[in-house]
């Protein structure tokens, strides 16, 4: 079963074209990188669906470069053609870059829009470490937070709330770095999860695009293709459900490069890493899957994964 790649379009007016030349020129004049420039030239042949998934895959490449007032400008930019839980999502790390650039107004409005275009993003806002350091004792933060929490309640009823719970337990288990996980200990209760997953789906209690995120995730982090091939499936699931849903998109990406591993095959996406000898390196990856289609799929470019994986290693490296 293979990811459907994006189907790149064709420019629809020579005005698109310079209109986007002129962003690419604006850009680079700002200091971006050339990689960013080269996104948004592509940018230029693509639909509005197809040029936000490009904007927002630049926005990546600009917060993995810390560049973020180009990260915050990209993602805003991603916002303006997506929508339902993409534009959330895009509006959502448009704050956050302008958090990060000392901002504190316009990343509030950002936020606060993201929690506004969808419910399920108050949790992972107001709950984020760098959002509570920076805005948890403003009152215009606070007031906000007060404004939107009833809307995220009535959103958590529509969820099944022990699949919830055990996608969270599985998240915290995964906190800390790498080698601080007792990975004897999290096996174990990895495959608990997986045997209360399956009893869940039998009994038909998987019914939202949410539910079937979070089964997904439980199979992302089993240990063979059976596991991995069912995680694909929830997670695409999800995406039929809601295909704004660009976590679920993710994760499909991941789950199907995760598959191809495990059968000792090049990766499509590059969203898999291996450690060889202490040092993080990428899975080898199929050189015929472009970076717009793995924009499709909420996958940052492979310059990004490198970009990452040196973070990794300076940190082990400590």
């Amino acid at each position: 079963m293979q990811i459907a790649p994006l189907s790149l379009g064709m420019p629809r007016t020579s005005a698109m074209i310079m209109s986007f030349q002129r962003r690419v020129v604006g850009f680079v004049g700002s200091g971006t990188s050339l990689a960013i420039a080269l996104l948004l030239l592509a940018c230029a042949r693509q639909p509005g669906r197809e040029r936000s998934v490009l904007d927002a895959q630049a926005g990546e490449v600009a917060y993995v470069n810390r560049q973020y007032a180009d990260c915050a400008k990209l993602f805003a930019q991603a916002a303006e053609s997506a929508t339902g839980r993409a534009r959330a999502d895009y509006v959502s790390s448009a704050g956050q870059c302008e958090l990060r650039n000392g901002n504190r107004a316009p990343a509030m409005d950002h936020l606060r829009r993201a929690m506004q275009f969808h419910p399920s993003y108050y949790d992972e806002i107001v709950n984020s470490a760098h959002v509570s350091q920076e805005l948890a004792d403003d009152p215009a933060w606070k007031a906000i937070v007060a404004t939107f929490k009833p809307r995220f309640d009535e959103y958590l009823a529509s969820l099944n709330a022990e699949l919830r719970d055990i996608f969270f337990a599985d998240q915290r288990d995964r906190e800390g770095g790498f080698d601080q996980i007792d990975w004897s200990v999290v096996k174990g209760r990895d495959a608990a999860r997986r045997d209360r997953v399956r009893q869940l789906a039998a009994a038909d209690q998987l019914r939202s695009a949410d539910d079937y995120y979070f089964a997904a995730m439980i199979f992302q982090h089993g240990e063979d293709e059976a596991s991995y091939d069912q995680a694909f499936r929830y997670a695409t699931r999800a995406v039929e459900m809601d295909a704004s849903f660009v976590k679920a998109r993710w994760l499909a990406a991941a789950s199907k490069d995760r598959y191809h591993v495990a059968r000792g095959e090049p990766q499509l996406y590059g969203t898999q890493y291996k450690r060889v000898e202490g040092k993080w390196l990428v899975w080898p990856v199929d050189f015929h899957v472009t970076d717009a289609e793995r924009a499709e799929w909420g996958v940052a470019p492979l310059e990004t994964a490198k970009k990452r994986l040196e973070k990794m290693n300076a940190k082990a490296n400590k």
